[in-house]
């Protein structure tokens, strides 16, 4: 369901476009991570490239996210990514494939770039996009801290409480 291999295809052709410009922080790891680095070191990706493996989530996680120019989310098929609300709780512009739950998720590309999955040409444009694009990243971050204010535990916790007291208002 994941299409790690596009990003480093991603990668390759701004390399050749805009050589030095761009740089890739990978987190995580998984059944393809073997065809990964292969691909990264056939590209002659493997200077801008740094792999990092897993990350669990708190301060080394969220300090990824912060320094993170942009978060580029490749999937072919997908609920809710929580790696998205991450993104977003860190102003952090993203970049996402249009699959699943995402377009719900970034409020219909108000607060990311969507792309067509498995779309090379897509991908590179989106995400040139949104490095040249000073104004869009400042709007697409601002809307995604404002979804992001109402999925914290308390806010989830209050919307929870007034749902039940609705309820046993109601008999």
């Amino acid at each position: 369901e994941k299409n790690p291999l596009l990003l480093v295809d991603a990668l390759a052709r701004l390399e050749a476009d805009e050589p030095g410009r761009y740089r890739l922080t990978w987190v995580g790891r998984g059944p393809l991570e073997e065809q990964v680095t292969r691909r990264i070191r056939e590209q002659g990706l493997a200077e801008r490239v740094t792999l990092r493996s897993y990350v669990p989530f708190g301060p080394e996680l969220l300090e990824l996210y912060r320094d993170a120019d942009l978060f580029v989310h490749v999937s072919l098929s997908e609920g809710l990514p929580k790696v998205l609300i991450e993104a977003f709780a860190s102003a952090t512009p993203i970049v996402a494939t249009d699959v699943g739950g995402v377009r719900p998720a970034v409020d219909d590309g108000r607060a990311a770039v969507l792309v067509p999955p498995a779309d090379l040409d897509a991908l590179v444009a989106g995400i040139q996009r949104r490095a040249d694009d000073l104004e869009l990243q400042r709007a697409c971050v601002e809307r995604g801290l404002e979804l992001v204010r109402n999925l914290t535990l308390e806010a989830q916790a209050e919307r929870v409480a007034r749902f039940i007291r609705s309820c046993a208002g109601g008999g």
